[in-house]
């Protein structure tokens, strides 16, 4: 299960659309509410919560002043406590359920860098997470608004965006196209104490 969770994480943050932070708290939405959260495969309906005994593939969510999260996950002597600031932007008015994931992980003295881009779906229960592929369809849009694509061997494709309305169109155009299954997580919430 621990592995599973770092793999999670690792998903997370190094997703495979990323650029320059392209939006600010002023942004960001409260979608995610303060509480204890755990990122899992999706499985059948009814189907067995799990986490037994909830470790360190637990995040807790904090919301902040400027309507930023704080979410925390590690931090025993077997993992590194990571410290990442999410915003969740709404993706329009006419997708109120939608919402772009900015997660940026902190490192005290680090200056800020790149970030990694998510999708958060809050129509089903519970949300989900989609982890968007750097298809061939999306890497021309990413290099036509000023992006490139990393092509590393070990790592796959990654779209760099460096335009926000390149990135909330592909983001748009996604939401037509089937999410394959190993590309979403469910968030479900453990407990609402972080």
């Amino acid at each position: 299960m621990r592995r599973f969770a770092a793999l999670a994480m690792s998903l997370i943050l190094s997703g495979c659309w990323s650029g320059p932070p392209l939006f600010d708290a002023r942004d960001a939405v409260p979608v995610i509410a303060d509480g204890t959260y755990y990122a899992r495969e999706p499985i059948a309906p009814g189907g067995p919560y799990p986490v037994e005994k909830p470790g360190d593939e637990v995040m807790t969510v904090r919301r902040q002043a400027d309507n930023s999260l704080l979410v925390t996950s590690g931090g025993s002597d077997d993992a590194e406590r990571v410290d990442l600031r999410v915003l969740a932007v709404p993706l329009d008015p006419v997708h109120a359920d939608r919402f772009v994931l900015q997660i940026e992980r902190r490192r005290r003295g680090e200056p800020r860098h790149d970030v990694s881009y998510l999708l958060l779906d809050t129509r089903p229960s519970p949300a989900r997470l989609v982890i968007l592929p750097c298809s061939f369809a999306v890497r021309s849009a990413v290099e036509a608004g000023g992006g490139y694509v990393s092509r590393d061997p070990n790592s796959g494709a990654q779209c760099i965006f460096r335009d926000r309305t390149a990135l909330l169109g592909q983001l748009r155009a996604s939401l037509v196209a089937e999410t394959a299954p190993g590309n979403l997580l469910e968030l479900i919430r453990v407990s609402d104490k972080p």
